[in-house]
């Protein structure tokens, strides 16, 4: 269970999907005229920042294993 955690947390596609459902929703209501709650707007945009953030860390930590791996495959 916890290796499922881990993928979720690790998951840009997981992220992707809840950015594209919060901004469709204010894009939504923007097209059907009515007011969008200013929470869901800096909710918006807090969630896009995040998934910036989780992109650029999980290439960091990616980045960082393939130079463990490669380190150790060097010593042998």
């Amino acid at each position: 269970m916890d290796k499922f955690w881990e993928l979720l947390g690790e998951s840009v596609i997981f992220q992707g999907v809840l950015v594209l459902l919060v901004w469709g929703a204010i894009v939504y209501l923007s097209v059907v005229g009515k007011e969008v709650p200013d929470i869901l707007t800096q909710g918006g945009a807090l969630i896009v920042g995040f998934f910036f953030g989780a992109k650029q860390q999980v290439a960091a930590i990616s980045a960082a294993r393939k130079i463990v791996e490669s380190s150790k495959h060097g010593k042998e």
